[in-house]
């Protein structure tokens, strides 16, 4: 292994992170997931004030 990679990767795992480039594809399914994640809890926000309403 390179000295430099080896020398970052140990600078990362002193702060516990390893950072790798992301695929395209992982960015989409991240992005996506986000989305999915915001929507669910607007929607359980939203039934939680009907239910303390009723």
């Amino acid at each position: 292994m390179k000295d430099w990679i080896k020398k970052r990767i140990m600078e990362l795992n002193a702060n516990n992170v390893i950072i790798f480039p992301l695929r395209d594809e992982d960015v989409e399914r991240r992005r996506r997931n986000a989305e999915i994640d915001k929507e669910f809890e607007e929607n359980t926000e939203e039934e939680d004030d009907a239910r303390k309403r009723e």
